[in-house]
């Protein structure tokens, strides 16, 4: 950008455009003492990964709101948490590294989706959870992130649970034996129930639209 150009964009007009919290993101994921270039497309990347740590988020209100979460196994959730707060201090010790504590925060979250899915299975208790979204968000604040509130995610009637986990089952069995026709049929299907997916390296994981 050169402002001879005529094309530079000032915070107050990039705030229009996108979410302060992923505009903040998407700077973090550089490591201060190099250059940056800039891109809207990789702006709109980091909002859907802030909408995944926001959505834990949410969801862990949600239980919460419900009160005391009952006693039960944790499957080394605390021993996992408390690995990587220590990654994330050791990161900001050398030299503010940024990118590498935004990996770390990523890991804890992919640790609490699968922590979340054994406490909806019966598998593991909620607190194991609870105490562990609190923790991604006591670092996430360290740089910035996850300030705003974000109101918790809706009740999901059971049917209708049930429909989008076979439908969600469905989709990935397709794209195993490469059948992209009907995984991206599937998706649509699942778009038309307002659901949205993400797919991650640990495999997909769905919410309702607010």
């Amino acid at each position: 950008m050169s402002k001879s150009l005529g094309n530079t964009l000032s915070i107050r007009e990039l705030v229009k455009r996108h979410d302060p919290e992923a505009i903040r993101l998407y700077l973090l994921g550089a490591h201060y003492r190099h250059p940056l270039d800039f891109s809207a497309e990789r702006i709109e990347e980091s909002g859907r990964a802030l909408a995944r740590l926001r959505g834990l988020v949410a969801e862990a209100e949600r239980l919460a709101a419900r009160g005391t979460p009952p006693p039960g196994p944790d499957n080394g959730v605390f021993d996992e948490v408390a690995r990587e707060r220590q990654r994330f201090e050791a990161a900001m010790d050398d030299d503010f590294n940024t990118p590498q504590a935004l990996g770390v925060l990523f890991d804890l979250a992919r640790t609490l989706q699968t922590a979340r899915t054994a406490v909806s299975e019966g598998r593991a208790g909620a607190g194991a959870f609870l105490v562990g979204a609190g923790e991604l968000v006591t670092l996430a604040r360290t740089l910035g992130l996850l300030e705003a509130r974000v109101p918790p995610a809706p009740e999901v009637d059971a049917k209708l649970k049930a429909k989008i986990d076979s439908l969600v089952w469905l989709r990935e069995e397709a794209r195993k034996r490469r059948d992209f026709a009907e995984a991206d049929r599937l998706r649509t299907e699942l778009e038309s129930l307002d659901v949205v997916l993400e797919d991650t390296r640990d495999g997909t994981s769905w919410r309702l639209r607010r």
